[in-house]
């Protein structure tokens, strides 16, 4: 629901999903490919009323939907957010959303373990530019029918940039001709340092870093104990 709701809070929008959004969504990661595969699996959770306040021109569209096995429908008097987070947590798949989840964070036993899980499964996601080629619930649909929009699309980074602890070997004798090193491990902190546009550093997801002299560039300091 919500990439449904993206940009639609504005004067005489319609109460409903904007259905043409979700459908790009879903025709952008199917049809995209991956190193492993040709396309992404798509599961959409969408809570009952959406499906009950579709007008008649997307109920084709909904049903294609069904038929590929890419829509969950959640039972009324539920609260659809929880569906979709048991799933990513079961899965261990990425989630497609804009939403900050502050409410879940509050509510969570393990906060910390919940915002360090966010920041490495949560794709964040805009719409830009109109493309030339008509969506699929465009060329169905009779209700407004209009070209799809470019899907973009950001991943989590490959790492976490948070204070990690880290093992490594270290030498403590020099190296005489073929003579081997006496290796001992050795445990430091490596503490990503803050960077030009850094967001969600703190636990409450708020911080951005705003500071002109920051650097864009990704900086660490490493403390290692001498002995």
């Amino acid at each position: 629901a919500n990439v449904g709701y993206y940009q639609t809070n504005f004067e005489g929008a319609p109460r409903h999903l904007d259905y043409h959004q979700v459908d790009w969504m879903i025709q952008h990661l199917a049809t995209t490919k991956t190193k492993e595969q040709d396309g992404r699996r798509v599961l959409v959770f969408l809570h009952e009323r959406h499906l009950r306040q579709a007008p008649r021109d997307y109920q084709g569209v909904i049903q294609s939907w069904r038929d590929a096995g890419q829509l969950y429908v959640t039972p009324a008097g539920m609260n659809d957010d929880w569906f979709w987070l048991q799933a990513a947590l079961q899965w261990k798949c990425l989630v497609v959303t804009n939403d900050e989840m502050r409410d879940h964070f509050f509510q969570m036993l393990a906060p910390r373990s919940f915002v360090s899980w966010k920041e490495r499964h949560q794709v964040r996601f805009s719409f830009g530019e109109w493309t030339d080629s008509p969506s699929s619930l465009s060329s169905r649909a009779k209700h407004n029918p209009r070209r799809a929009r470019q899907v973009l699309l950001d991943f989590p980074e490959a790492y976490s940039r948070r204070i990690q602890r880290v093992q490594a070997l270290s030498s403590n004798h020099e190296k005489y001709g073929d003579r081997k090193l006496s290796l001992t491990a050795r445990t430091g902190l490596v503490i990503p340092l803050p960077k030009r546009g850094d967001e969600n550093r703190f636990l409450d997801g708020k911080h951005v870093e705003t500071d002109e002299t920051a650097p864009s560039e990704e900086f660490y300091l490493c403390i290692c104990p001498s002995t």
